[in-house]
Formats: C-alpha cells, structure tokens, sequence
C-alpha cells in the first residue's frame, strides 16, 4: 500500500462531490503521473436481455419482491427465487454472465487533472462517467484505487455500519460517499496489482453489504472504476458522507 503524502487536507472534503473529492485524493499522492477516465453504457435489464417465458417471468416478479423486502442484489435475488421455485433455465443463468466492461477510457494527465479537474467529464453533459482505480505513478508499477460499492439504503445506521466495514477492508483510511441509493468508497492508500485483488476478495466476505455483483465484475477486468457522475437510474452525483484518515 502507498499513503498519500499530503492527507491534512482529505478530512476537509465531507460535503465535496465526487470529481473533486478523487481529484484531491490523487493529487495528495505527488508521484502520480496519469489516470484514467472511462465512459460506460448502462447495462440492459434482465427484460431486455431475454425474452421471458412465463416461469421467467415468475422468477423476476419474485426476485423483485425478494429484493425489495430484504435489500439484497438483484441477481442474488433471482437465484434465492430459483432455488425456492426448485427451478433454473438457461437463459436467467447465460444473462447472468453479461459483462459490460469499463467502457471507453480516457488517459488524464496529472496535469490535466490539476487544471481542469474531473468535473469538466461531468459538466459536459456525459451521464455514466466513472473513475477508473489504474492510477501510473513516477518511477514505480502502476497502482489502483480502492474502489468499492455497497448494496444498502442511506441511513444513519447503516453508515455506521459500512464505516466499520470500511475500516477492515481500507485501514489506512478512506472516503465514504452516497451514491444516490447506496454507498461507495474509496482507500485513501494506493494499491498493487496483486493488493487490489486480494481487497476485492476480502470484500466478499462482507456480502451481502458490499455489492457482490460489482466486486465480481471488477474482478474480471484489469482495473476497477466507480461512477462519479449521474448514471443509470441514479441522477445523483456522488458526495462526500464522512472521511477517515489514519495518521
């Protein structure tokens, strides 16, 4: 792990949106050379992946009910309802597999970003804009964020959860954000190639408060990224909730 050298600033950042609260975090680290900014497609729908027969349907009726009483995942959701109905098929199980990728990336020059910041990628009207954790640092490998997504409703308490599980899995600190319906958040210490894959797995372990969906799909690409614009059904921009530094 690598902490920023310049951290006295980060615990000024609650209440910041996300363009400015990762653009000063990257900044504190005074080795970096670039990072990139991706664009992303919102993927489709289960609907609109598959035709649905009858039983499919059935399936996805039940999962939303099963997620909206409970919180978990859809797609969790989805298999608790097949395994209730004693009952899969293969086209709830192909769709399950659609990966979108990170999108379209753009390569930020430290430079760039010290002048123009991440909001102009927001401000230029673009929804699905996301951060991706490759972060190419002077004289070193390149290192990442790390990023993550949590599948819970805004809440006084389940902040207070999430920040402990934070604490586990970002123990040299971390940015805490709403995300619009849920939380994300981000270590404030970069991480290796290999450190980021063994924090995504670790993450699994606090399923279903991280979001499973996400960390798997972060696991089969080469770098993380996390939205920081409105997306989606999401119209929010990510803020800033709480900041936690070690010292």
């Amino acid at each position: 792990m690598e902490k920023p050298g310049k951290i006295g600033s980060l615990s000024g950042l609650v209440g910041t949106d996300a363009p400015t609260a990762y653009r000063d975090l990257i900044m504190a680290h005074s080795n970096v050379v670039a990072i990139t900014v991706c664009r992303y497609e919102t993927p489709p729908l289960l609907q609109q992946r598959i035709n649905p027969t009858v039983f499919e349907q059935e399936i996805i009726t039940a999962a939303l009910s099963i997620r909206g009483e409970t919180r978990i995942p859809f797609w969790e959701a989805v298999f608790a309802a097949c395994i209730k109905a004693g009952r899969c098929t293969d086209p709830l199980l192909d769709a399950t597999m659609f990966h979108n990728g990170p999108g379209d990336p753009t390569r930020v020059t430290v430079g760039e970003l010290q002048s123009q910041g991440l909001q102009r990628f927001v401000d230029s009207g673009q929804r699905n804009v996301g951060l991706a954790s490759l972060v190419e640092l002077e004289n070193s490998d390149t290192h990442h964020l790390a990023l993550m997504d949590f599948h819970c409703s805004i809440n006084e308490e389940n902040t207070e959860i999430v920040a402990a599980v934070c604490r586990r899995l970002m123990p040299l600190g971390f940015f805490l954000l709403d995300s619009g319906d849920s939380y994300h958040a981000c270590g404030i210490a970069l991480l290796t190639a290999n450190e980021r894959l063994e924090y995504l797995a670790r993450s699994l372990l606090f399923a279903p408060i991280v979001d499973v969906a996400y960390v798997a799909h972060q696991l089969l690409q080469s770098m993380s990224s996390i939205r920081i614009s409105g997306g989606g059904s999401k119209t929010k921009c990510p803020e800033v909730l709480r900041v936690e530094v070690v010292p």
